[in-house]
């Protein structure tokens, strides 16, 4: 095959899992489905059949949340054996691969900083990017011990904020910190391979880190009531967001910030119903979703088209998965209200 046939035939991959998005329609009777089981059996036979499998052989709706992050990581992976994609490939699977990291951190923190035990769980432990023994780092008896087990890059990251883990029993900004590190490996790589569309993927990454950073700051301030002096430390230099937050002089630079995103609401930080909250989220999630839409106005044949596919698998996917855990969740309570167990 032609090297132009197998850009064609690559490419041709790519916007068949993006044609194969679940439809508004699919995402409204998700939402408006009576049970769990149903809600799972819309997925069959669509570009989500290996969650509805998953499920269906197992009744576990952790194996079918693994294998709906195996099946997207296994499609990068083949991606990534493209030389012109390569490189923009493995720093989309950097997601991946700092999910594991924080997931065992987690798991880590719960117990043993909070000395809670060990107990069984499921976890993502396919290969990503990096051969990791997942069982030493569950077993794993001291921060330091967890961050040997991993790549240098993650464990280094992990020590940096050993105060907020062992002292402050918080991972918040070790997350976030995380987070970071797959947004300057994506930058670097769009940078590297981003092709005729570079500025237009330049210009994605900072909307990408303005919308992250946001996100952020509000969580922080609102959950946290961190000041924004203590938050701004924890935000991407990518973007426009400690630029703004060092030249704004209005009583709500974080709600200020939100506006001049375009985020409609009247207070980004203060009391909020949950109602609220709910609804702030879900527009910075749309407006990730354009950000990412904005990616296919260019070249069939760029790099930017597989950005923003992953970005929007990455988005519905979430977003199902809140759908299904919470029929699940509704359905529970409903059991133990009527005395099932």
């Amino acid at each position: 095959m032609s090297v132009q046939g197998s850009m064609a035939y690559v490419y041709g991959k790519i916007k068949g899992r993006l044609g194969a998005l679940a439809s508004q329609e699919i995402m409204t009777k998700l939402e408006h489905a009576p049970s769990v089981e149903a809600a799972l059996k819309l997925l069959q036979g669509t570009s989500y059949d290996a969650v509805y499998v998953a499920w269906n052989n197992s009744g576990d709706l952790r194996e079918a949340e693994l294998a709906l992050l195996e099946d997207e990581v296994a499609f990068l992976k083949s991606l990534a054996k493209t030389p012109s994609l390569a490189k923009i490939s493995k720093a989309l699977l950097e997601y991946y691969q700092v999910l594991q990291i924080k997931e065992a951190l987690r798991f880590f923190f719960d117990s043993v900083m909070r000395g809670r035990g060990k107990h069984a769980q499921q976890s993502f432990t396919t290969k990503v990017l990096y051969g990791i023994s997942w069982d030493d780092v569950h077993n794993a008896t001291t921060l330091e011990h967890f961050a040997s087990l991993i790549p240098r890059a993650y464990g280094s990251r992990i020590l940096e904020h050993r105060t907020d883990i062992e002292q402050d029993k918080s991972l918040c900004s070790t997350e976030m910190a995380l987070d970071l590190y797959y947004m300057q490996n994506l930058a670097d790589a769009i940078k590297a391979e981003g092709g005729k569309d570079k500025a237009r993927l330049e210009a994605y990454i900072k909307r990408f880190a303005d919308l992250s950073n946001l996100q952020s700051a509000m969580r922080f301030s609102h959950y946290y009531k961190l000041p924004l002096h203590d938050i701004v430390p924890l935000l991407s230099p990518l973007g426009r967001a400690k630029s703004f937050f060092a030249q704004d002089t209005s009583g709500d630079p974080i709600a200020a910030f939100a506006k001049h995103l375009g985020l409609d609401t009247a207070a980004a930080t203060g009391a909020k119903s949950k109602h609220k909250e709910e609804e702030e989220m879900q527009q910075i999630i749309a407006m990730r979703k354009d950000a990412a839409r904005s990616l296919f106005g260019g070249s069939p044949f760029s790099p930017a088209v597989l950005v923003g596919y992953a970005q929007l698998r990455r988005e519905e996917s979430s977003e199902i998965l809140r759908l299904i855990y919470t029929k699940y969740y509704e359905t529970r309570k409903k059991q133990w209200e009527g005395g099932e167990r």
